[in-house]
């Protein structure tokens, strides 16, 4: 009986996941154009060697990384300093809930041109402030130096919501009598956060890390609607570098590769997480 309930779901995955995948991969061996798919020849890993020595394509791996560690660096604290924040009954709790929260569930298209308008170097909000405090005006996306930092600023902003959700998940799992008895002890406020609070979060801080590597890795519709990959390639990733070997120059084989790249990519990544934050103990 339990296997029955379980097959729409087996499925689901077949059909949606695995055979997909599979034509990727065969597909990634190939050479062809979507327009003339019948013609498409053999070429074993040739799609493979012409990526790794083309610069674009290492120069989009390279933003990849730097996007994911950019989430991770500042999405993770800022997420679980929030949810720290928010699990506690102080005054405007809701509200403050509620507004990270909007961000969550707002379009990812929408938050993107609306963070455009506010980036315009000549009347954009953000230079209006830093000219209220006599800083000159920044051209943010239109910087090479600054407009990967600007967009990953404004998804990290984007996605911080579901990250504090997770860890206020786990916080309002841990009994408030640890934090009491080590009060009582004498532990102070980071004592507590260090020996109490980390320890018994560390899974959810686990699945937060996975969510957040795996949106940091596949980004496009901000790089697509605020920089469409520029300037000179400085906010191109692996997954924007995908669409335009598939959709802009037809090379659907170099597209399949790029996608199975970025899927090792990612799961060298998260091995990695799964054994530094891994634990022994179950609490």
């Amino acid at each position: 009986m339990a296997t029955l309930f379980l097959f729409p779901t087996f499925v689901g995955l077949i059909v949606f996941h695995w055979l997909p995948l599979a034509a990727a991969v065969q597909n990634s061996l190939l050479r062809f154009s979507p327009l003339n798919p019948s013609a498409a020849t053999f070429v074993g890993l040739s799609n493979y060697a012409n990526l790794l020595e083309n610069e674009r394509f290492i120069r989009a791996t390279v933003n990849s990384l730097i996007y994911i560690g950019g989430k991770l660096a500042l999405q993770i604290p800022l997420g679980l300093g929030i949810a720290l924040l928010l699990n506690r009954s102080l005054p405007g709790t809701r509200i403050v809930r509620g507004a990270v929260f909007a961000a969550l569930v707002a379009s990812e298209a929408v938050v993107a041109l609306i963070w455009n308008i506010l980036y315009t170097p000549d009347n954009g909000l953000f230079n209006a402030f830093l000219g209220a405090v006599g800083i000159p005006g920044q051209p943010f996306l239109t910087s090479v130096a600054q407009a990967l930092p600007s967009v990953l600023v404004m998804i990290v902003w984007k996605d911080i919501g579901f990250t504090t959700l997770i860890l206020l998940a786990g916080l309002q799992t841990i009994p408030h009598e640890y934090q009491e008895a080590a009060e009582i002890d004498g532990a102070g406020a980071w004592a507590r956060l260090v020996h109490i609070t980390l320890p018994l979060l560390r899974r959810m801080l686990l699945l937060a890390t996975f969510m957040a590597t795996i949106s940091g890795s596949r980004i496009f519709i901000p790089i697509a609607l605020m920089t469409d990959g520029g300037p000179e390639d400085a906010t191109i990733n692996a997954v924007y570098f995908m669409y335009e070997q598939a959709f802009k120059f037809q090379r659907m084989g170099d597209a399949s590769a790029v996608a199975m790249l970025v899927i090792l990519l990612l799961v060298a990544i998260t091995l990695v997480q799964a054994r530094l934050l891994r634990t022994d103990h179950e609490y």
